[in-house]
């Protein structure tokens, strides 16, 4: 075995751990095709992809760029991209910039967009939901009162984003 005595030794507590943070100034998207593409891709619709200003990686095959935080939507970086009403068998994700964990991972089939994740979301409004101590009656009101829905499940994508991020702006 080869002698690795050149190998400096690494004082990990110069370079402390730092939690992901929603609090990011910047978003990386990353456009790439499904785990099983049959008719679709992002191939086709590469020049469109390009004129939206993502950048192709030739070494992870992945079209990216990266967008500033600041009143950031989910929905706002394809608010005017034409190339999703084109796509089919598509997955954007969307991440913190300093943090591989993804914020949102969609979806694009025949140009319909659908964000994964639901039960995840779900579980997430629970929680606001118990540290505010909201009875049920009290989430079904607000519901009904914003969105004329009784229940989560027939809230929009959106809609429980905004949910969601109202409930986390409430005191406790």
């Amino acid at each position: 075995m080869a002698n690795l005595s050149f190998v400096a030794s690494i004082d990990w507590g110069q370079y402390p751990y730092h939690p992901p943070s929603r609090q990011s100034s910047q978003f990386l998207i990353k456009v790439t095709n499904q785990a099983i593409v049959n008719n679709g891709g992002t191939y086709p619709i590469k020049e469109l992809i390009k004129q939206d200003q993502y950048k192709w990686d030739s070494y992870t095959r992945v079209w990216s760029k990266i967008v500033s935080s600041k009143d950031f939507n989910l929905y706002e970086p394809f608010k005017e991209s034409t190339w999703i009403s084109e796509a089919n068998e598509i997955e954007i994700t969307i991440n913190d910039h300093y943090c591989p964990q993804p914020v949102a991972i969609f979806h694009v089939d025949e140009g319909n967009l659908v964000r994964l994740n639901f039960d995840q979301r779900i579980s997430d409004i629970n929680h606001e939901l118990q540290r505010l101590k909201w009875s049920e009656t009290q989430g079904k009101n607000y519901l009904e009162e914003q969105y004329q829905k009784r229940s989560r499940h027939q809230l929009s994508d959106q809609q429980l984003d905004e949910f969601l991020a109202y409930l986390k702006t409430l005191p406790q």
